[in-house]
């Protein structure tokens, strides 16, 4: 299998979407040791963004986790988490041929467990694997974010643990867990049809490496208009609220 390039240059990026860059982290850490029977995780190589970048450069969405903010290609598609463990649930849409299928992304928050423990789980859950999944740790520039990043293709187990596998072949995982956020780690991870994913791996770099630690809360704003006052002379807690970043 042709391992792809999960390290764009920090200069394409910065044209894309003016976000913060990102770029190898100076010590890098050994990749994490393998329980016997797992399987090894090798460090990815260096390449260059593809010039087919399709509308995943097309950022216009906006959303907000755990003091993180992060931003989405134009048409994934924000739906409700079907899962309670679930904060984020996004629909990845194929770019060109939709008989391809759709991957989902999802983020959480919470979970046991430490970096290399996580990831080791995550690969876990494929069998069949094409090649060796790959994991490298990237520094985004001025920030205290760093992501562990790993991907794997393979057959995939949606299962849940101890349930029946439910088995998903020719399908590829990226996976990010991103520590140093004002809220604690986050776990990010999309899974989806092998094909669908390598054509939205430049989506998932420009979500990964524009990842941005809010500078302040993110708060609550009543919209202009006019509200019955309480006792105290306030308005009501139940009034309505949109949201604002400050």
């Amino acid at each position: 299998m042709m391992r792809r390039d999960l390290t764009p240059t920090v200069f394409v990026l910065m044209l894309l979407v003016g976000g913060p860059s990102m770029a190898p982290a100076q010590n890098q850490p050994e990749p994490p040791r393998q329980p016997a029977g797992e399987v090894a995780i090798s460090v990815l190589p260096q390449a260059e963004i593809g010039p087919k970048l399709g509308d995943d450069v097309r950022v216009k969405q906006i959303g907000f986790v755990k003091g993180l903010r992060y931003v989405l290609p134009v048409n994934w598609t924000p739906e409700t988490p079907d899962n309670p463990m679930r904060l984020v649930q996004i629909r990845i849409p194929p770019l060109a041929n939709e008989l391809h299928g759709d991957g989902t992304l999802v983020i959480s928050a919470g979970i046991g467990g430490s970096v290399d423990d996580n990831i080791a789980r995550w690969v876990a859950q494929f069998t069949e694997v094409e090649g060796v999944p790959t994991q490298q740790d990237l520094q985004i520039t001025g920030s205290p974010l760093l992501v562990t990043q790993v991907i794997a293709t393979g057959t995939y187990n949606a299962g849940m643990p101890g349930a029946e596998p439910v088995l998903q072949p020719n399908t590829t995982m990226w996976g990010a867990i991103v520590q140093g956020g004002p809220e604690g780690v986050v776990f990010i991870k999309a899974v989806g049809p092998k094909e669908t994913m390598q054509e939205r791996h430049v989506a998932w770099e420009v979500f990964v490496r524009n990842l941005v630690v809010m500078k302040k809360p993110r708060v609550l704003r009543k919209p202009p208009g006019r509200y019955p006052e309480s006792e105290e002379g306030t308005p009501p807690s139940d009034a309505p609220e949109q949201p604002k970043e400050e």
